[in-house]
């Protein structure tokens, strides 16, 4: 599965998301990223690690947020602050979920480290909770009574 879609050029998310797909899973992210595309520019690459299309797909990125268990703790308010921030401050906020390996080593150290969750979880269903967290940070940022 691989979406395109930019609606605003000045105010892209791009979500790279390395390995394999849970086609069980394609539908609910369609779905928020259908739901994204409503207030930002969205890309959703699925790439392996090892593919030389991953430094293209970072390279085109003005801030990284990897996707870690020992990232940045934050709840949805500050979420919404943080993105609310960078879409104004940079152009290609990139968000980077790694495979079961977790990360190649020459990204290591590469961006900002954010954490979905304490818990680990598997990387098709972190890739649900951070298209979730993105969708509900837009509403709360353009005040659409979602988030509760």
């Amino acid at each position: 599965m691989s979406f395109c879609i930019q609606m605003e050029a000045d105010r892209l998310i791009r979500i790279i998301c390395l390995g394999s797909r849970m086609r069980e899973l394609e539908a609910l992210s369609g779905l928020y990223i259908q739901r994204i595309s409503y207030y930002t520019g969205i890309d959703f690459l699925r790439l392996k690690s090892s593919s030389p299309k991953l430094d293209k797909a970072l390279a085109g990125c003005d801030i990284i947020y990897v996707v870690s268990p020992d990232g940045k703790v934050m709840d949805s308010l500050s979420f919404a602050g943080l993105l609310s921030g960078r879409l104004t401050k940079s152009s290609h906020a990139c968000f980077l979920i790694g495979d079961y390996c977790g990360f190649p080593e020459r990204l290591a150290g590469r961006g900002r480290k954010i954490t979905l969750s304490s818990f680990t979880l598997q990387h098709n269903i972190a890739e649900i909770v951070l298209l979730e967290q993105l969708y509900r940070a837009c509403t709360i940022i353009k005040k659409i009574p979602y988030h509760h």
